[in-house]
């Protein structure tokens, strides 16, 4: 609902992503499944070739922060190679889940949880 600055209802003024990307159904009975959903916040580069500096993303049980990088290089393709090296988190990807960088937690191992917010961070360089 329009609060009476300006907004309009429903429009956060960012990109949205495709619904199957968002949402995902159990296939019996055809209930909401509960899943785990991450807000995701690019920097940088990402962002620039993502489209979009934010969004959220229901994932499976026990999806990883790998898990999560696979589907925005796969959803982005402008992404690809940028996230993920190796079958890894590219050594010049910083990855940080609710502010704990991925190195001091299981690395590109690591579960995702609902509400949890994952920011992806380019290589930094200046002085």
């Amino acid at each position: 609902m329009p609060s009476g600055r300006g907004e309009k209802s429903g429009y956060t003024g960012q990109k949205q992503l495709p619904a199957t990307l968002l949402t995902h159904r159990h296939p019996q009975g055809g209930g909401r499944h509960t899943v785990p959903r991450v807000k995701v916040k690019l920097f940088a580069i990402y962002y620039e070739a993502a489209g979009t500096r934010e969004l959220e993303v229901d994932l499976p049980e026990g999806a990883t922060v790998l898990d999560l990088a696979k589907l925005l290089e796969e959803k982005f393709p402008k992404l690809r190679g940028e996230l993920v090296e190796d079958g890894r988190i590219s050594e010049e990807a910083r990855v940080l889940i609710n502010g704990r960088n991925i190195e001091w937690l299981e690395k590109e191992k690591t579960k995702l949880h609902d509400g949890d917010v994952v920011a992806f961070f380019p290589p930094a360089a200046g002085g």
